[in-house]
């Protein structure tokens, strides 16, 4: 009877081991978490680009760019009257509120349909007559894309200290310093007769000079003076977020 006792017990330890190292149940976990894991991976894909373009409602122009998941929209009535901003998108709308007057941009095919109770505009279907690149959204805002490519466009570094320059036209520059002190200044500069881009903001001096590519910025303000080294090129889209 002992012996008996102790071949069922042997018998019942030996079902829990296989229970434990059973390459069935193993398989079956695996296969489980790799389910998981792979819906864990799997993104929503958010499709923005359709609502690049620009529109028209009898003499309303409607321009649209996306970039990182909003709209940059620019509203012009015939009478100059205009309205500009940013729209966060949510499927196939884009909303945005500035000072209690409300804007609704929704996907309707092709076109877009407006709601807003701006008074300057009218709500409605816009019809889309073109697109609106990166480059058409940068001409109409920031100046000839052409000069993006030019020697002194870049982002320059002075320790963690970070310059952002992009030439707007043959003779003027826009930069924006930002310090890691969390100051930050940002202008237009135009070049002078001594090679320096200079511009008043609105006490202090500011004073931009660049050769073999680095900025010497000083300025009556001594916290952002300093030789900053170019660290990379800026492209259109790299301009349009950082300014």
């Amino acid at each position: 009877m002992k012996k008996n006792s102790i071949l069922v017990i042997l018998f019942g330890v030996l079902l829990i081991v296989f229970g434990f190292v059973n390459p069935f149940n193993l398989g079956v976990e695996e296969k489980s978490k790799d389910s998981n894991d792979a819906k864990k991976d799997v993104q929503p894909v958010v499709q923005t680009k359709n609502f690049d373009g620009v529109y028209k409602k009898d003499n309303i122009v409607l321009k649209i760019y996306t970039l990182d998941n909003k709209i940059k929209y620019n509203i012009l009535a015939n009478d100059s009257y205009t309205a500009k901003g940013e729209a966060d998108i949510t499927d196939d709308t884009a909303t945005a509120t500035i000072f209690e007057k409300n804007y609704t941009f929704k996907l309707n095919g092709n076109n877009i349909t407006l709601e807003t109770n701006d008074a300057g505009f009218d709500s409605g279907e816009y019809v889309k007559e073109k697109n609106y690149t990166a480059n058409d959204y940068f001409t109409d805002n920031y100046g000839d894309p052409k000069f993006v490519t030019s020697e002194i466009t870049g982002l320059y570094e002075q320790e963690n200290n970070k310059l952002y320059v992009y030439q707007m036209a043959d003779n003027k520059i826009s930069f924006k310093a930002e310090l890691i002190n969390n100051n930050t200044v940002v202008g237009e500069a135009e070049l002078d007769a001594n090679g320096n881009y200079t511009v008043t903001i609105p006490e202090n001096t500011y004073s931009l000079k660049y050769e073999n590519k680095n900025i010497t910025l000083t300025s009556t303000d001594p916290t952002f003076s300093g030789t900053y080294t170019k660290k990379q090129p800026l492209t259109v889209e790299d301009i349009i977020k950082k300014f």
